[in-house]
């Protein structure tokens, strides 16, 4: 979100994630690069699976760092009864929107791109 916003928003979302992107995308490969490995390795790929698109990736990110970090501070300050009470309130409230998102933005074909969050290869040793 940050490569996409400008000013303070883009120093506060860069800030957030800490280089964490860049480090993910020198490790990932693309469909035809983990082709190419595998092959080399002694392995034929029989099918590949992808799924959750970078999309539900970020909306999950995005709702646990600025959203709950504020709540984590503010918990920490209450007795553990009412703090227990009140994030379980939270999950209820919260989770069954994220779960209607994340099955929306999770649901993607299988592309040669780094736009899914993983791929799950069926192998067959050469």
């Amino acid at each position: 979100m940050g490569n996409a916003l400008t000013g303070r928003m883009r120093q506060f979302f860069l800030d957030l994630d800490n280089g964490r992107h860049d480090e993910l995308m020198q490790l990932a490969r693309t469909q035809s690069e983990w082709n190419t490995y595998l092959n080399e390795h002694g392995f034929s790929v029989e099918q590949i699976h992808s799924g959750l698109s970078t999309a539900a990736w970020k909306l999950y990110d995005v709702q646990t760092r600025p959203v709950l970090k504020p709540l984590i501070k503010l918990f920490n300050i209450m007795p553990n009864p009412i703090r227990n009470t009140i994030k379980f309130i939270w999950m209820l409230a919260w989770y069954p929107i994220l779960l209607v998102c994340l099955l929306i933005l999770g649901a993607e074909k299988s592309s040669n791109n780094r736009n899914t969050c993983f791929l799950a290869f069926q192998l067959r040793k050469l």
